[in-house]
């Protein structure tokens, strides 16, 4: 069983992905028939290939080169330590992702290949992130944490549906957060707010309620209801987590 992205094959042990993947799980014990068949590049599935061979052994395939060949590689290691490791020695990661995106990078291909635990470890690890980015004790700390906060927001807002309760509100909490103690903030966020109009209006209604705490932390967007606004890192917000995503058990006690 492998996994190829980018010219890079990645060999893996069928019986620990897919119980915690549903589209592994899917892909690889969805009734395929033995015989020869492949699958690729087909309207539904572009990204799927599947060499089936043999009377009762499968060799199967699926090409993941749409996707970043280094959060593949954490994606795979997830499966084996339940964990991801910001620290790993990827100059291209390094070079391309700050720790909060890549976090949103985590939680993004969790999603596209239904690993709840993964996606429930990314909201969290992005929110207890956040957190950290919200003390500049330094000038140099400051300067860091500015880059890092505004290169997350595409980050943010292009993985994520308008409705997002998850990694939007902690984000724009800890940048309205800042806005009220350093206001040269706001020139670095310029850019973002014009090319983002909708967290523009995130900000604005977070900050709004900053200025008139007699109306509580009411729904996030409105109208449009969901989860209540909750500072980053909060047990009420790694609950909103579970809520969204109901824990799913099983044999290897991932949830």
């Amino acid at each position: 069983m492998t996994v190829v992205c980018k010219g890079e094959t990645i060999p893996f042990h069928s019986a620990i992905v897919c119980p915690r993947s549903g589209f592994f799980e899917v892909a690889f014990y969805g009734g395929f028939k033995v015989g020869s068949i492949t699958y690729s590049d087909s309207a539904d599935a572009p990204w799927l290939t599947v060499v089936v061979t043999g009377q009762e052994g499968l060799t199967k395939t699926i090409n993941l080169s749409e996707d970043s060949l280094p959060m593949v590689r954490r994606m795979m290691k997830y499966f084996y330590f339940l964990d991801y490791f910001e620290d790993e020695d990827d100059d291209q990661t390094s070079a391309t992702f700050s720790e909060l995106e890549l976090h949103v990078q985590m939680f993004s291909i969790g999603d596209k290949y239904d690993i709840i635990c993964l996606k429930n470890m990314a909201a969290i690890k992005f929110r207890d992130c956040c957190e950290e980015h919200n003390v500049w004790d330094s000038v140099d700390k400051r300067k860091a944490a500015v880059k890092t906060l505004v290169s997350a927001v595409p980050a943010v807002y292009k993985n994520t549906p308008d409705d997002d309760v998850i990694l939007r509100p902690p984000l724009v909490n800890t940048i309205t957060e800042r806005l009220n103690k350093d206001s040269a903030l706001l020139h670095e966020l310029k850019d973002m707010c014009l090319q983002y109009p909708k967290f523009s209006y995130d900000l604005m209604e977070a900050t709004w309620r900053v200025a008139h705490p007699e109306h509580g932390r009411q729904c996030w967007g409105g109208s449009r209801g969901g989860s209540p606004v909750e500072s980053p890192g909060s047990s009420s917000a790694r609950s909103a987590v579970e809520r969204r995503w109901p824990v799913r058990r099983n044999s290897t006690g991932c949830i």
